[in-house]
């Protein structure tokens, strides 16, 4: 008879590990829920600063953009300005190593 009841005790015993796991179970998956649903509201938060972001850096790379064009034709129109100024100081130190030599050996 002893052995008759062992197995009522045992399956109730398992009766309950079972219901200890389904109740862990059901806890883990209203946590992994929270969790998730938590993330979800982290990432859309997110997908707004980086769309703010993007579109902050496209504005910087289009000012930016534009000021090297006009430094580019900047240095275009002044570089023959440059060159003409480089030319025109040659020929007046030209000038004056010519006169110097001039007066000095004449």
């Amino acid at each position: 008879l002893s052995e008759d009841k062992q197995p009522k005790n045992m399956k109730k015993d398992e009766f309950d590990e079972r219901q200890e796991l389904i109740s862990e179970l059901a806890s883990m998956t209203g946590l992994l829920k929270h969790s998730a649903l938590g993330l979800r509201k982290t990432l859309q938060t997110d997908r707004k600063y980086v769309h703010q972001l993007d579109e902050k850096t496209e504005e910087s790379l289009d000012k930016v953009s534009a000021l090297n064009e006009r430094l580019t034709k900047y240095v275009e129109s002044t570089s023959g300005m440059t060159c003409t100024m480089c030319l025109m100081m040659f020929t007046v130190i030209a000038t004056w190593i010519w006169c110097f030599f001039i007066i000095y050996f004449i």
